[in-house]
């Protein structure tokens, strides 16, 4: 008999050792999938020891072994429900302590059997309707509607912030419960759009005292158009538009969409004061490349002169673009308006003429896109440079880049042909090129650079050549690409959608979003000090005031208009590359910001207004002084502020904006002209000297108070405190 049930003992005690083994050993998708498989077969594992015990006690009552048997099968099923039938077992459990105790622990282990039970059939549910009804509880709410690959990789990315709380939105589905399980998501289900205010309506009563984040990304630009007029309704009904500059309370909300329906995203922007923010998965994706690989990345003193930040004239500078889709469309554009590179000539600073070829099998030039924007101006200069019409504009900026098409499909065997001679290098130059493959999938973009790469070494131009190849997949860059390329340097990719785009850091502060908006707020109350109060402090009452205007007017500006504060951030490293820094995340090194900023402010010191400060998210700043508006020549700070400038011409002239004439820069309101598109600083740098000649003339003002060059000037005479109150470090390259 104790051999028995010292069997029973054994088999109890190790099935429930081995299922918490498994169960705790494995990661949370593992746990959960052995709770569902335990409600299936597992329960009934731990039931087979109480057969043999009921039956040694039914024969101790003197039972015939038949009807021990069946007598110990009915009470294991009565167990199931908790039923222990104490009578049966009484008398042998007061003649054997070893029995005795051993039924003890199988019935503790069935009534725990039965918890683990209850818990794989509801706990699921119970768990995640939990962690939506305390999402309030902590310090940041974040809101995810839709569900899909996509928003998958972001509920994984706010997961690794412990301090927020995640609730997931989306139609039914057995799946988004048991993703919403395994990431610690709350997860509310949700039939229709009216079912989607009220369900949010619960959580936005906290935006008065919690930061809730809303992401809207269906895949489906008509829904996310349909639920971001939905969170439009309660922003106005509730007031939340007022928290806008608060990044401790309110709402923001983040809606995904295509490029084509921009304008239809952008105009709820603006009339919820920015709580709504429009979401172009291709921008994040080209500024994430411009500004881990601004073209000055791998340029080295044989392509720079870091003794006057320019780079050299023998400098041949190219880049390639393999397909035209979205992606290298955006790349183009952002390339354009961010690689502007200074080099000195006989007639000053002017801008290094980079190259760009497009090879597509489908003629890519014709676009609707461009032509609204980029090709308007390249029509006003070919119709007005060298014709009497130029003499009714201040001095028109050159065209940003120079672009050639080649409509050739790459399975063309005229391709390399082409692509070789584009690549070719001219004698007396120094030749840097890249070139940028994003024209299929990840295995066709993999795959042919693989053989682009081997053709670039077959015709002498590795030396000299990058190569970038768009992979979406981040599975495959890191198990694969970085494996198999990454130690040769074959070639770099970009575009993993997990990092750049579906991340909530970088959904949340859409890059350099954050650091232009505390620019711009800068701007304001620089002005304010300089304009209206003759360098005099302000009261906290009225930089409250100023800075709340000066939000307000943000997202009151048009899309061309905030982002080009934007890419004034995006270009910080190229132009902190031309003098051989860099800057990062990490702690302040005041030893190199020291060493960079003597050499920028040498021969032109930097002037600051005395005793008075700037407040920023962090520290507060002191006020530059432009009063005298006298800006030296031949300097690094000169030199920065022409190529901040050029690029500033750039950002405008591919969005589309054509210089103002003389005519209209008098007398049309410049509100007005944004509307139409038109610039009065769409000139050269030399042509800003005009422009406050011409409007001092005008306003028999001073051309001291109609100056804008200073701004030019601003972002990088404030460039340390920017990065530091940002998080970010200065540091010399190798």
């Amino acid at each position: 008999m104790n051999a028995v049930i010292a069997i029973c003992l054994i088999y109890m005690t190790g099935t429930v050792a081995y299922n918490a083994a498994k169960f705790f050993s494995g990661t949370r998708a593992d746990r959960l999938a052995y709770l569902k498989s335990f409600k299936s077969a597992k329960v009934f594992v731990l039931y087979f020891a109480a057969i043999p015990l009921y039956y040694l006690a039914h024969r101790y009552n003197g039972t015939p072994a038949g009807g021990a048997i069946l007598n110990a099968v009915r009470n294991t099923v009565e167990v199931v429900v908790l039923k222990y039938n104490y009578e049966a077992t009484a008398a042998l459990a007061e003649a054997n302590i070893f029995y005795r105790v051993t039924l003890d622990i199988c019935r503790v282990l069935v009534a725990a059997n039965a918890l683990v039970f209850v818990s794989s059939v509801t706990g699921e549910k119970f768990y995640i309707r939990f962690k939506a009804a305390v999402a309030p509880l902590y310090k940041k709410i974040y809101v995810v509607i839709g569900f899909n690959e996509a928003d998958k990789a972001i509920l994984r990315s706010i997961k690794k912030n412990p301090s927020s709380a995640a609730v997931l939105l989306s139609e039914y589905s057995s799946e988004a419960e048991d993703f919403a399980f395994v990431n610690k998501a709350g997860y509310i289900p949700v039939g229709d759009y009216d079912a989607l205010n009220e369900k949010l309506a619960g959580l936005l009563k906290y935006a008065g005292t919690k930061k809730i984040n809303v992401v809207i990304n269906t895949l489906d630009d008509g829904k996310n158009l349909v639920c971001t007029e939905k969170i439009s309704e309660l922003i106005t009904k509730n007031g939340l538009s007022e928290f806008t500059i608060d990044v401790s309370r309110g709402l923001t909300c983040h809606v995904f969409g295509g490029p084509r329906n921009e304008a239809q995203f952008v105009r709820f922007s603006r009339k919820t004061n920015g709580c709504i923010r429009y979401v172009n998965k291709y921008k994040l994706i080209a500024s994430d490349f411009v500004s881990e690989y601004p073209i000055t990345r791998f340029m080295d003193d044989r392509h720079i002169d870091r003794g006057t930040a320019t780079v050299r004239a023998e400098l041949d500078v190219k880049t390639v673009f393999v397909g035209f889709g979205e992606t290298n469309r955006h790349l183009l554009l952002a390339s354009v308006a961010n690689n502007q590179l200074p080099v000195r000539t006989d007639g000053g600073i002017e801008a290094k003429t980079i190259k760009y070829y497009v090879y597509d099998r489908q003629k890519a030039e014709k676009n609707k896109n461009l032509n609204h924007g980029y090709y308007r101006y390249k029509k006003f200069y070919k119709d007005t440079v060298g014709t009497s019409e130029e003499r009714r504009y201040l001095p028109v900026p050159p065209l940003p880049s120079e672009e050639q098409y080649r409509t050739i499909d790459i399975n063309d065997d005229k391709f390399y042909e082409s692509l070789k001679c584009d690549l070719c290098v001219k004698e007396g130059t120094v030749p840097y090129t890249y070139l940028i493959i994003a024209y299929g999938d990840d295995m066709e973009n993999l795959d042919f650079a693989d053989k682009i790469s081997q053709k670039i070494v077959e015709w002498g131009m590795s030396e000299h050549t990058r190569i970038f190849v768009k992979i979406r997949s981040g599975v495959l860059t890191e198990q694969v690409v970085r494996r198999e390329y990454g130690e040769n340097g074959t070639f770099l990719t970009f575009g993993t959608e997990s990092e750049c785009v579906y991340d909530m850091s970088a959904i949340e502060s859409e890059k350099y979003e954050a650091m232009s908006r505390e620019r711009h707020l800068c701007y304001a109350v620089e002005w304010e000090i300089g304009s209206r109060q003759g360098g005099k402090a302000l009261t906290e009452e009225a930089l409250d005031k100023i800075k709340a205007d000066a939000v307000k007017k943000w997202y009151d500006w048009n899309q061309v208009q905030r982002e080009a504060n934007v890419y004034a951030c995006l270009n910080i490293r190229l132009k902190l590359n031309l003098l051989g820094y860099d800057f990062e995340r990490g702690p302040w090194d005041e030893a190199a910001a020291a060493e960079f900023f003597a050499a920028y402010e040498a021969g032109d010191e930097v002037k600051y207004l005395s005793g008075v400060a700037v407040p920023g998210n962090v520290t507060a700043k002191k006020a530059v002084d432009y009063g005298d508006c006298e800006f030296g020549e031949g300097t690094v700070r000169n030199t920065y502020a022409v190529q901040e400038h050029m690029r500033w011409n750039a950002y405008q002239i591919v969005c589309g904006t054509v210089p103002a004439s003389l005519e209209e820069m008098l007398g049309v309101p410049h509100k007005e002209l944004m509307k139409v598109r038109k610039h009065r600083n769409l000139t050269t740098y030399d042509g800003l000297l005009e422009y406050r000649r011409v409007m001092a003339r005008a306003h028999g003002t001073e051309e001291k108070d109609e100056d804008v060059i200073k701004y030019d000037y601003q972002i990088m005479d404030d460039l340390l405190w920017l990065l530091r109150d940002n998080g970010y470090r200065i540091f010399r390259r190798d």
